[in-house]
């Protein structure tokens, strides 16, 4: 016995409905009188199958049917663990240091207080790391991701960052490991050396900022003696010129203002290759979500995607069956004082502290209150998402998140709540991929 899925989603657009399952990210697009008759074969599903098997076999095949016996909230729980427990990918972030040369007034370190000294990474700090480094690899564990954060991470890149990747590429025992890397940053430092030398050691992943216009970036990224603005627009094309094998994500952060801009910022983007940059829409922590807001990322969506660019709307994950990549178990982020934490957003307070490398850097994680508390339940199973047609494209909030709701229980983080798109918006978004996608099918 079969039954429709759960997740199925089928908006009509003028003509045209689309069709589209949350849970397989699978999308077809028909005219209204074609899904008329989809519609009545889906409401029998027994007359489907016995006058059409075959039509019936691709529905089943791309989610839209699943067995009676199978509960799909079971499909999604099995992929989170898989995503969250078995890749084989050790996520490793390293603060160099919590300093920054830009004094941005939206700062997630300010916005949760976090106590910020004149501080980089001590040599101990980044031996121990070495020494961690080494003993899981030494265990088995042959897939490594360094993820650069801060702060401004370049400001530790002789001190920290090159000393790290040295030790990585010149130590025999990491010579048959996969390393990958990645890097926050805002672009003031990011300089052609600093690129090619990134592009020599695996690193070939990019996040940077942008705030809006020249005027209104360069106002929040004040840096002594730099146009901060037109540093960072020259910083990614050196990425997509030098390293061929790199991806950026162009973070634009925005407030109520800032969305005006976006297609005078998007006409200074690299000509080529466009397909390796994302614009990624981040509404900064202190603003409130809008219709104006939603207005304009609508509006600016045809024109990104005209132009060859990717976009990523941060509360829609199809296909990654977690939140954050501090869900992941095989997950821990070292401060530039040694200390050890999952989330990488908060204030790192001792409340949050998961452990030291300076301690033990052979056993570092050993709050394990604290991480029973982060692992006993997936961000998910909660009564909010668990009965949510739209968990498997929004994925629900993160460990740290929800470790807070427990505590505290007085508003449920829902992601889609906070999102200027809505899941429609979303779904129109996805149809208009798919279109590209068979467009570029088609000419090749």
């Amino acid at each position: 016995m079969y039954k429709k899925s759960q997740y199925n989603y089928f908006l009509k657009e003028k003509d045209q409905v689309i069709c589209y399952n949350g849970l397989f990210d699978t999308i077809f697009i028909v005219k209204k009188a074609e899904y008329s008759i989809i519609e009545n074969l889906l409401n029998d599903l027994n007359a489907f199958k016995t006058n059409d098997l075959s039509l019936f076999e691709n529905f089943l095949k791309l989610g839209f049917i699943t067995n009676n016996n199978e509960e799909e909230i079971d499909i999604y729980r099995y992929l989170n663990k898989k995503q969250t427990l078995v890749d084989g990918f050790m996520w490793i972030t390293i603060n160099p240091t919590l300093n920054c040369n830009a004094n941005c007034w939206y700062c997630s370190t300010d916005l949760n207080n976090v106590e910020l000294k004149p501080s980089i990474m001590s040599k101990e700090t980044i031996d121990n790391i070495n020494i961690y480094v080494a003993n899981i690899i030494s265990k088995g564990q042959f897939k490594i991701h360094f993820d650069w954060f801060g702060g401004e991470p370049l400001l530790g890149y002789n001190k920290v960052m090159i000393p790290i990747i040295e030790e990585i590429k010149n130590n025999k025992l990491f010579e048959n490991i996969v390393l990958s890397q990645h890097l926050t940053t805002n672009g003031s430092l990011l300089d052609e050396k600093k690129i090619t030398y990134f592009s020599k050691n695996n690193l070939h992943s990019y996040q940077i900022t942008i705030d809006g216009s020249e005027e209104k970036h360069n106002n929040i990224k004040a840096i002594k003696n730099i146009n901060s603005f037109k540093q960072t627009i020259k910083a990614i094309h050196n990425i997509i010129r030098i390293d061929k094998k790199a991806n950026v994500v162009l973070r634009y952060n925005y407030d109520k203002d800032s969305l005006r801009y976006l297609k005078e910022v998007v006409e200074l983007l690299p000509d080529f290759d466009q397909s390796r940059i994302s614009i990624d829409f981040q509404r900064i922590w202190q603003a409130n979500k809008s219709k104006s807001n939603r207005q304009q990322i609508l509006e600016a969506i045809p024109i990104i995607i005209e132009k060859g660019y990717e976009i990523n709307l941060w509360a829609f994950k199809p296909l990654r069956f977690y939140a954050c990549y501090a869900d992941r178990f095989n997950h821990v982020a070292f401060n530039y004082d040694g200390k050890a934490f999952k989330c990488t957003a908060r204030d790192y307070s001792d409340l949050i502290n998961i452990g030291s490398i300076n301690n033990d850097p052979l056993n570092v994680i050993n709050n394990d209150k604290l991480m029973t508390r982060y692992f006993s339940k997936a961000g998910f199973e909660n009564e909010f998402c668990l009965k949510c047609k739209h968990l498997p494209v929004c994925t629900g909030p993160c460990i740290q998140k929800m470790f807070e709701y427990r505590k505290n229980p007085k508003l449920f983080p829902c992601v889609l709540e906070a999102s200027d798109i809505n899941i429609n918006d979303f779904i129109r978004f996805r149809a208009k991929k798919h279109r590209m996608e068979l467009l570029s099918e088609n000419i090749t």
